[in-house]
């Protein structure tokens, strides 16, 4: 294998990029042509290519992609639809899902990954999802720890005596930290000035932020190399994994879990599929499921500097014996040479062309939908301005104030 083409709405150096696709295949010494929408379609780098991924949401402008499929095919190349979380399933309080951000794309995804030549997912569940929809060919390629990255920090037991207890993630997990709030301010209650607790990325509550052993340090860094520079350099001697339960969660990966104990962290975790598969409760983390056992497992953690050290030592010996990327990336190649070697050219083309033409119908319908709500809304607030400008409307109002001052 030689190169590759990849479409996708992030960039190569997001961690979406990086994790998925381009560390492993450079390790592999394979090109990767990179492309955004408003890049357009090349077909001189899909010539050149062995095959075609597209990541996420890209199909999400069916015209476009309807060419890219146009492309492959014409030059007999196999498509890969590459998805590492289960979009269609996000829960009712996900900002994206209250932003309607995947709203559109949505049906295009699902027509791209259903008619792709294969697809590759990144934990079990997400690969049972695709296999339930009745695809085929759905290969599972999980997420390692790059330690081109990554050196495993031996744990630190401080001087001060200041534990620092961190949570590392985005905007998107508000609710995962609301739900373990009230162990967090226990913690701050119980242990004042003997633990430091550092957010990265997402906002705190307010009802942590304003407490003098709370720190937030906005993480805005699309450069997965970048990211992994700086936050291999904080302190860090506990970190959170909350994750609510929900589908779209049950199918997250625990790279979370493999960058914090990197950097010497010893790890809480949801009790959930996603941290299951890599903590051995009491040994290399702990698993919680309630309130309660966040905050005992935070107070064993805070208390006996000893058992975090070894928990952490044993987690950094799992991840040196299953999850470094460096023992990994050939299952890209491996994957990518069977699915071209089972490749076999097929027209899909029309079907994307008719998908495109349904989403142009729904589209427009429901942009007409709209256009009468808002007509109707304009045509009832004009007839409540017509009757409070009434004379009966102004008798009326007269003698309810009458009934109030005599009534």
């Amino acid at each position: 294998m030689k190169a590759i083409s990849v479409y996708s709405h992030g960039t190569a150096e997001h961690a979406l990029g990086h994790l998925r696709v381009c560390a492993p295949l450079q390790r592999a010494g394979v090109q990767v042509y990179w492309r955004q929408p408003a890049e357009g379609i090349s077909a001189q780098q899909i010539a050149e290519s062995d095959l075609v991924i597209i990541q996420r949401d890209f199909p999400r402008d069916l015209t476009l992609y309807a060419q890219l499929v146009e492309q492959a095919e014409r030059y007999e190349k196999p498509v890969i639809f590459e998805i590492d979380d289960l979009l269609w399933e996000l829960p009712p309080e996900h900002p994206d899902r209250i932003g309607n951000y995947y709203l559109a794309a949505l049906w295009p995804m699902l027509v791209a990954a259903l008619k792709a030549d294969a697809v590759t997912v990144t934990t079990p569940r997400l690969q049972a999802f695709m296999e339930n929809l009745g695809h085929s060919a759905v290969y599972l390629l999980p997420n390692y720890l790059d330690d081109a990255l990554w050196a495993l920090q031996p744990p630190v037991v401080r001087d001060d005596g200041v534990v620092r207890v961190g949570y590392m993630g985005g905007d998107s997990h508000a609710p995962d930290i609301q739900m373990i709030l009230p162990a967090l301010q226990k913690m701050l209650q119980a242990y004042p000035s003997k633990v430091q607790l550092t957010f990265w990325g997402l906002k705190p509550p307010e009802a942590l932020l304003s407490h003098p052993d709370v720190a937030w340090e906005p993480l805005s860094v699309p450069d997965y190399v970048q990211f992994a520079d700086n936050f291999s350099q904080q302190d860090l001697d506990i970190f959170l994994a909350p994750l609510a339960e929900s589908r779209f969660n049950q199918a997250k990966s625990p790279v979370k879990f493999l960058e914090c104990t990197a950097i010497g962290g010893a790890g809480i975790c949801s009790d959930i599929v996603p941290y299951q598969q890599v903590v051995e409760h009491g040994k290399t983390g702990y698993l919680a499921d309630t309130v309660d056992a966040w905050f005992e497992h935070l107070k064993t953690l805070i208390e006996n500097p000893r058992r975090r050290v070894q928990m952490v030592q044993q987690a950094q010996e799992n991840i040196q014996r299953n999850w470094l990327l460096s023992a990994h990336y050939q299952e890209w190649t491996e994957t990518y040479q069977r699915i071209i070697e089972q490749y076999r050219p097929r027209d899909t083309v029309d079907l994307y062309k008719a998908a495109e033409a349904i989403q142009t119908q729904w589209t427009a319908f429901y942009q007409m939908e709209r256009e009468n709500s808002q007509r109707e809304i304009l045509a009832l607030k004009n007839q409540l301005a017509s009757i409070q400008s009434g004379r009966a409307w102004k008798v009326a109002q007269f003698l309810r104030s009458l009934r109030g001052k005599f009534g």
